[in-house]
């Protein structure tokens, strides 16, 4: 139950994290708005479910899941938007507070796709992938979304799926192996929850940095 709840406070901060990236990169409203849809659900929704597992996707299983996207990523499209005037110590205390709860996030996605994934197959490979694509499949899509008004497009993906994507992606794999790890020694959800979530913030903290230089 933790895990599950874990997971829609997940999907808020992917939103919130998708919208701001977007702003950043000088998209327009609607934009915004659908790569805050995309990053929250399409990970677990396109990639895993219907591309890798070729299943009903699971959102659909809790029809109220993607309103409550829609409705929360649309709230902060609208407070993005506004011109806020903030010191640099708020600004740094707010980047620690959102890298902190992606990286709690990425745990919950990773933990919420691998169960998935392996209940489906009975693999713990198509466990890992599974819990890998629901991280960052959906991040992923909107990146590609985002390229789309850019003038270097092929650059602007080179630059995003390479060197400057790279770390996270490496801590989304590396919270599916682990958690696969704690799976097959009979480590149970709530139990690797609480081993994970410490050294997966400090690791989120560290790709932070990285993809910041």
């Amino acid at each position: 139950m933790a895990l599950y709840y874990l997971g829609l406070c997940g999907s808020a901060v992917f939103a919130l994290n998708a919208v701001i990236a977007a702003k950043k990169d000088g998209q327009n409203r609607l934009v915004q708005m659908l790569c805050g849809i995309i990053t929250a659900i399409g990970g677990g929704l396109f990639l895993r479910d219907l591309a890798l597992l070729h299943v009903m996707p699971h959102v659909f299983g809790a029809w109220w899941e993607v309103p409550m996207v829609i409705a929360v990523t649309g709230m902060f499209v609208g407070v993005i938007s506004r011109d806020w005037k903030i010191g640099n110590k708020v600004k740094k205390a707010v980047n620690t507070i959102l890298v902190a709860a992606e990286s709690i996030a990425v745990l919950a996605f990773v933990m919420a796709g691998f169960r998935y994934g392996a209940k489906v197959t009975d693999s713990p490979l198509i466990g890992i992938i599974a819990g890998f694509l629901t991280a960052a499949g959906g991040g992923m899509i909107s990146i590609i979304i985002r390229s789309i008004n850019h003038s270097n497009r092929a650059e602007y993906l080179l630059d995003m799926f390479g060197y400057i994507r790279v770390p996270y992606f490496l801590l989304c794999l590396i919270a599916a192996t682990v958690y696969a790890i704690l799976q097959s020694i009979g480590v149970g959800v709530n139990t690797a929850l609480l081993i994970l979530v410490m050294p997966i913030i400090m690791l989120g903290f560290v790709v932070d940095k990285a993809m910041r230089n």
